[in-house]
């Protein structure tokens, strides 16, 4: 975009004909119908001070003088003074930069793609409100993505790894957008997991007693049979292994209201930095009559814990 009180310092950027200012895009593998239809409607350009010649026999359009046709992408109006440069997207899309050089976005998964990626494919393929469905999510991108665009989802994985970061990254983002706080997350099989997935945490949840709408959580402990196999390992090698439960913990997620069936993630601490840990004592605003509050806390391997207190 450009100002527009600068448009006419810009203006050897592009074009003009009685319609405006213009950029051309090559036309690729359009058909002959579709250029008929892009001449009909003044879209194409020839070069060279030439003219459009649609040739109905040989089924070809080219220019009179010589070179490349294009088709015509015009500057549009936009909100605050600002104009818009429409441009036409084929199937090479080298414009969008990958993850490597995108790292505030990288979570660590082996398949990851960029937003912007996904923003593309999402815009050019559901309006908003519609519903898109994610078989393989991986790391979440396409969710997060739809989310942030209006748009219904519905993600699965089968891969522990999977369903965590994905979890974990649209936690994040439901903390930040009240709009996403209603997601459900449904793990299915959960009969069939092991013992050594289950954490088992120790967790303070009382009001206080001189106000009845503050609310504390204090976890005072968390392990599992998997953690304490997993630092059994290391004893007697002289490997220094963490002391404090924090470094072991992923994700902290709080409904202050829980209704028994949808965890709504009012307060989620998720550090983004790998060097950070959970805060562990967390102080919220909840309503005054008796309510459930759930605590759900994820460690590193995957696996969790559902507190529940009626305070």
């Amino acid at each position: 975009r450009c100002d527009a009180d600068r448009l006419s310092l810009t203006s050897r950027a592009y074009l003009r004909d009685e319609r405006g200012f213009f950029r051309t895009s090559d036309p690729g593998t359009y058909s002959f119908a579709r250029l008929q239809r892009l001449h009909a409607e003044g879209r194409l350009y020839a070069p060279y001070g030439g003219e459009i010649v649609i040739d109905e026999t040989a089924r070809r359009v080219y220019a009179s003088n010589g070179g490349n046709i294009g088709v015509k992408y015009y500057l549009k109006p936009a909100r605050g003074a600002k104009w818009a440069v429409e441009r036409g997207v084929d199937n090479l899309w080298d414009d969008i930069p990958g993850l490597g050089v995108t790292p505030g976005e990288d979570l660590g998964y082996p398949t990851q793609k960029t937003e912007a990626l996904l923003e593309r494919v999402i815009r050019t393929a559901t309006n908003p409100g519609d519903l898109v469905l994610d078989c393989f999510m991986g790391s979440g991108t396409t969710l997060a993505v739809a989310q942030r665009l209006g748009r219904r989802w519905i993600g699965c994985d089968n891969n522990l790894g999977a369903l965590q970061t994905a979890r974990r990254r649209l936690q994040a983002e439901a903390a930040r957008d009240s709009s996403a706080a209603g997601m459900a997350i449904y793990r299915l099989g959960d009969d069939l997991r092991p013992p050594g997935e289950l954490l088992e945490a120790t967790v303070q949840i009382e009001r206080s007693p001189d106000d009845a709408t503050c609310v504390t959580v204090a976890i005072i402990e968390v392990t599992s049979p998997a953690l304490r196999e997993l630092l059994a390992r290391f004893e007697g090698t002289g490997v220094q292994t963490p002391l404090d439960w924090r470094v072991l913990v992923d994700c902290v997620t709080i409904d202050p209201d829980y209704d028994g069936a949808v965890l709504r993630g009012a307060l989620v601490d998720a550090p983004r930095k790998k060097s950070a840990q959970v805060a562990g004592v967390y102080t919220f605003s909840a309503p005054a009559h008796p309510v459930t509050v759930a605590v759900r806390i994820t460690d590193l391997l995957g696996a969790e814990a559902l507190i529940t207190a009626r305070v």
